[in-house]
């Protein structure tokens, strides 16, 4: 019976708690745009250079090309639709104030890097979990380990590591299998982490204790899969110049 008593009293005080977090939720937050972050991604990057993909506007075209340097496209080759550089799902699903950087990165004997940068706006659903979104696309998760990226003099940084795999039919019916790496971190308020509950926790915490809301940046690189270990070096060395360069916005 006492300890009955005891697990509602337990109860209750939870949820007082928690009404009370909610309430001072609701106060006015004011809303912070710096990210802290570079506003555009660098040109070059070690022995890679970037090009921007930009994607066609006609969601059944579907068709993505590069802005070569120097002859910017204008519309889709193939329908003559406009060019963004939010793929139409995104444009149709994330909010408005949503932005998105996203450049490739190639040289000849290395393997190419895809960056994407999501700054999230106002409203917090600009950034899900990746796990859902990746496995809502159809890549099945074999890898899911945290590295550390060495930064010099600094602390590393640490991103989320994830192995993919995804199967695509070919036009001939049969079937072949892509592999991945998805490498991932979120940025905001002067700290990183490649954990999203933890992001999540953070963007609470600030609006309940401080009133403050800072937009967060989510930094994603797509990357071929070999060796668990050759595939993770080569991303962390790419994250290693990618992240001093994006983490030190122009004055």
């Amino acid at each position: 019976m006492k300890s009955s008593g005891l697990g509602a009293l337990l109860t209750l005080v939870a949820l007082l708690a928690a009404t009370s977090l909610g309430l001072l939720a609701f106060r006015d937050v004011r809303l912070i745009g710096e990210t802290g972050l570079a506003g555009e991604l660098p040109a070059k990057i070690g022995p890679r250079t970037g090009r921007t993909p930009l994607y066609c506007r006609s969601e059944e075209c579907g068709n993505v090309v590069s802005d070569e340097p120097g002859a910017p496209a204008e519309a889709c080759p193939v329908c003559g639709s406009g060019l963004d550089p939010m793929s139409p799902a995104e444009r149709r699903l994330l909010p408005a104030d949503t932005t998105v950087l996203r450049r490739q990165y190639t040289a000849p004997g290395h393997d190419p890097m895809l960056v994407s940068v999501v700054f999230m706006g106002a409203d917090r659903t600009s950034i899900h979990r990746p796990q859902m979104c990746l496995e809502f696309q159809g890549h099945r998760i074999v890898e899911e380990r945290v590295i550390a990226v060495p930064l010099g003099g600094d602390p590393p940084l640490k991103a989320m590591h994830l192995g993919l795999v995804h199967v695509v039919q070919a036009p001939d019916g049969t079937e072949r299998t892509a592999e991945f790496t998805y490498t991932y971190w979120f940025a905001g308020g002067g700290t990183t982490t490649p954990f999203f509950m933890r992001m999540q926790m953070a963007m609470a915490a600030e609006r309940v204790l401080k009133s403050t809301a800072h937009r967060w940046a989510y930094v994603s690189i797509l990357a071929p899969r070999a060796s668990a270990g050759r595939d993770s070096a080569e991303v962390a060395r790419f994250i290693g110049r990618l992240w001093p360069l994006l983490s030190a916005p122009a004055p």
